[in-house]
């Protein structure tokens, strides 16, 4: 923490170029400088870490699910008359 609190530029200079700096205190390590990688977006980023798949259309909007039911119907119709049957 000395040579950090010392020495900033320094330090955050070695970070801007690829290094990742382990910050100490007594010996015992309490936090981690790392560079900051601009992936462009968040599905790059994903991509890379293996939490995601990337689209394999190159173009085109993404196809919607089939839609069900009447459109003009609500869901709170249909509890209500789900229960109105369940009565008789």
């Amino acid at each position: 923490m000395r040579e950090l609190n010392q020495n900033a530029a320094r330090v955050i200079g070695l970070v801007a170029h690829g290094e990742t700096i382990e910050v100490t205190r007594r010996g015992r390590p309490v936090a981690r400088v790392v560079p900051v990688v601009d992936d462009g977006d968040v599905l790059t980023r994903l991509v890379r870490e293996g939490q995601a798949t990337a689209p394999t259309r190159a173009r085109g909007p993404i196809p919607l699910p089939p839609r069900f039911g009447d459109e003009g119907v609500t869901a709170s119709d249909e509890v209500i008359a789900a229960r109105a049957r369940e009565r008789w």
